[in-house]
């Protein structure tokens, strides 16, 4: 068990929550990290960018908080997170909240009202198009 994990189930615990959930057996996550055609880097969220993740949050130009890893971290206990960082030269310009289904199919995180790409201010439609394909 990884430390992300049983501080999770810490947490399940402290709350009173019965289940953690935990990914679907025999699925394969997609790679942690791959390089598109348009050489943007795309990485799965994991919790040491959590910082990174918030401060695009803070400033993107189609944000709102239910986008920040506190508000997404409250369904935890339902979701395989599989969010995804866009990144540019090293530089994030883009997040993809998501998590993985029991079937294997990566989709716009489920425990929130809407989802979408969120992209910093200063994105063009370029950059959001890049970051779709």
């Amino acid at each position: 068990m990884d430390l992300e994990q049983r501080r999770l189930e810490v947490r399940n615990e402290a709350l009173g929550l019965e289940a953690t959930y935990q990914q679907p057996q025999g699925l394969r996550l997609p790679a942690a990290s791959f390089r598109t055609q348009f050489g943007l880097v795309v990485e799965r969220y994991t919790a040491g960018n959590r910082k990174s993740w918030d401060s695009l949050v803070n400033v993107g130009k189609n944000s709102s908080f239910l986008f920040r890893r506190d508000y997404m971290e409250y369904h935890q206990n339902r979701f395989y997170d599989c969010s995804l960082m866009v990144k540019r030269n090293d530089e994030l310009i883009g997040l993809i909240p998501a998590n993985l289904c029991s079937d294997g199919q990566v989709t716009s995180h489920g425990g929130l009202t809407y989802g979408g790409i969120v992209i910093r201010k200063d994105a063009t439609l370029r950059d959001s198009l890049e970051i779709l394909e």
